[in-house]
């Protein structure tokens, strides 16, 4: 009873620092306003000047802060955990490069917190910037979808024996296939130069899938992320998530997360996790990205 109450109590702290993280990320997306109505018409040349108008600078993935446990276990102050992730994206130009493409730059930090230990200590890491080049989507006149081709860098910062580092040089798409659906996919060529983590491939796979249903208000969304492995014999790593949004003219939702399988994390990237999660995420105005 004594260990309940202490986890409590150390849950009061977590959670002011889960908020104090959102207003940042509230700030970042303050000028994601959810459009009323699709782009549509026959010339898509002027829609791609009205989506060069819009801000240069606005979220690359999700911004959000969750708190959560291992599935399976009594909750405790060793297995339950909280995860920040701040993602941002800066366009270079307009939609007049390759393509009708325009480059861009992006910088994503995911952060994992032992919350309910003494003095918060960092458990693990991840800074993931990257450099490339987006396209707009267009059929029949209409958008649909974003693609892209990066090279990003992803690694935790520590040094010595904990050291994680790989690079990637990725190709992505997220595309609206109907009004409640959405599908995205991503592979990659790993480079990896990391000397502790030369097989990481093995857990994190060469490509992800990942698809997103909507409500026709889009005010709840499900989305599932696939990501195919092969370590001593074929896997998969999972996420699932439940959204609901709780602003009707912007894109902040609550969410519950359920994560299932290998890489989670740089530091355990080898290490099976199985986790539940909760808390809030501002979510990028158009397209999902994972």
């Amino acid at each position: 009873m004594c260990n309940i109450m202490m986890l409590r109590l150390k849950l009061i702290p977590a959670c002011l620092g889960t908020f104090f993280f959102l207003s940042v990320c509230n700030t970042i997306n303050a000028q994601n306003i959810l459009p009323e109505i699709p782009y549509e018409t026959k010339d898509v040349s002027s829609i791609r000047a009205e989506l060069d108008k819009q801000p240069s600078f606005t979220a690359f993935k999700d911004n959000l802060g969750l708190i959560g446990t291992t599935v399976g276990s009594k909750p405790t102050s060793t297995n339950s955990d909280a995860t920040f992730q701040l993602s941002v994206m800066q366009r270079l130009s307009d939609s007049k490069m390759l393509w009708n493409s325009h480059f861009f730059f992006q910088f994503t930090m995911s952060c994992f917190l032992n919350v309910f230990e003494p003095s918060f200590p960092l458990h693990d890491m991840s800074i993931n910037p990257g450099f490339g080049l987006n396209k707009y989507l267009f059929k029949d006149g209409k958008y649909v979808g974003q693609g892209y081709v990066m090279l990003e860098h992803e690694s935790n910062g520590f040094d010595s024996i904990q050291s994680r580092s790989w690079n990637k040089l990725s190709v992505a798409a997220t595309i609206q296939m109907t009004r409640n659906w959405e599908l995205h996919a991503k592979g990659w060529i790993p480079i990896v130069d990391g000397r502790y983590s030369q097989d990481i491939v093995r857990y994190m796979g060469l490509f992800t899938v990942a698809s997103n249903f909507s409500t026709n208000n889009k005010r709840v969304n499900l989305s599932m992320m696939f990501t195919p492995t092969y370590r001593s014999r074929p896997g998969v790593n999972s996420k699932f998530e439940l959204n609901y949004r709780v602003l009707r003219k912007k894109p902040v939702y609550a969410i519950m997360q359920y994560y299932n399988g290998y890489g989670e994390n740089l530091l355990e990237y080898n290490m099976y996790k199985s986790r539940l999660r909760f808390g809030f995420a501002f979510k990028p105005k158009d397209f999902n990205r994972y």
